[in-house]
């Protein structure tokens, strides 16, 4: 894209142009003024009432200085539209990213406190005739047992033995789930907004922390949120169980010093997001790089080894030894 159709939607004179390689959809650039630094994105989302939807809460956010500022074009409209496809331009914010590896306790408080700090601001805001907007993103879903069979099948022909041994690990352990107790989890909660891939990638250290990039935003139970958030942000093969466990602690702590959740509605939420986890095929396929599904698995299943011991954590009990037979190769 040519800089004077940028210049054009937003009267700015842009010196430089520096496209980032960062972010596994969206095409991202930085956008040099004489007096001003921007972010130029290019979102990977084709319905308009959506892409509504997800800057009615990046606005949200910034108001309350928890995200970047959307830039509003000369027609006073959030995104603009060129060859099909949808941008938007932020303020840059300046920041670094936190090491997950190099956490302290007290900054795992912190980023509890910043979750909870974002559930709070976007769940007591009334967002006009929300019915209209996209809101969905994530899902829950009956078991995909015959799909995980299928996979198995096409994977053993190409003798992708660490993808069969998660998939048949999968398989196991969804049996053992209940689908309709799990669902009926789902629905008894009043779902909320939540930021959808609330992870340190997404997180931006400048004088305070910022969150960024929230295509999936969505409403959805804020427990599924807060375990992602734990799997993505405590845990960490490096470490040994008691420094996560520590870590499980300090995180949860610091949340609901902000923002109330119940234990009840915590320890519920536990097999949700261990079921929906799970269930999830993300990267797969026959064709996908499994690394990242490789790790998310190894997360999973030591949340699932060590369930009594986070359950004890929710209701304030200090017993922190696993109580799971749970075991997995790979």
């Amino acid at each position: 894209m040519k800089n004077r159709i940028i210049e054009d939607f937003y009267n700015i004179s842009i010196i430089k142009k520096q496209f980032l390689s960062a972010g596994y959809i969206c095409k991202k650039w930085i956008l040099i003024t004489k007096n001003s630094k921007y972010l130029l994105k290019e979102m990977a989302i084709n319905e308009l009432n959506r892409l509504e939807f997800i800057n009615i809460v990046q606005n949200i956010l910034s108001i309350n200085n928890l995200s970047a500022k959307i830039i509003f074009t000369t027609y006073g409209s959030t995104y603009f539209m060129y060859d099909n496809k949808y941008y938007v331009l932020y303020e840059y914010i300046d920041g670094t990213h936190l090491d997950k590896q190099k956490l302290s306790f007290q900054e795992q408080y912190e980023l509890g406190c910043f979750l909870g700090n974002i559930h709070k601001i976007l769940n007591s805001t009334d967002i006009q005739n929300i019915e209209k907007y996209n809101t969905k993103c994530l899902n829950i879903s009956s078991p995909n047992l015959d799909r995980i069979n299928n996979l198995i099948h096409l994977h053993f022909r190409k003798g992708n033995k660490e993808a069969i041994s998660i998939l048949k690990s999968k398989l196991k352990l969804l049996k053992e789930f209940n689908f309709e107790n799990i669902k009926q989890t789902y629905l008894k909660y009043n779902n909320k907004i939540v930021h959808g891939d609330f992870y340190l990638d997404n997180i931006i250290k400048a004088n305070k922390l910022m969150c960024i990039d929230l295509d999936q935003t969505c409403i959805f139970p804020l427990q599924y949120e807060i375990y992602r958030a734990i799997s993505m942000i405590c845990y960490d093969e490096s470490l040994d169980d008691l420094k996560i466990l520590h870590n499980i602690k300090n995180f949860l702590n610091g949340y609901k010093s902000v923002y109330h959740i119940s234990n009840e509605n915590l320890l519920e939420g536990l097999d949700l997001f261990n079921y929906i986890s799970l269930n999830s095929l993300y990267c797969l396929g026959i064709d996908d790089d499994i690394s990242y599904a490789k790790y998310k698995f190894k997360m999973i299943g030591w949340l699932i080894k060590n369930k009594g011991s986070i359950i004890n954590i929710i209701k304030g009990e200090n017993n922190e030894k696993t109580n799971s037979n749970f075991s997995y190769s790979i």
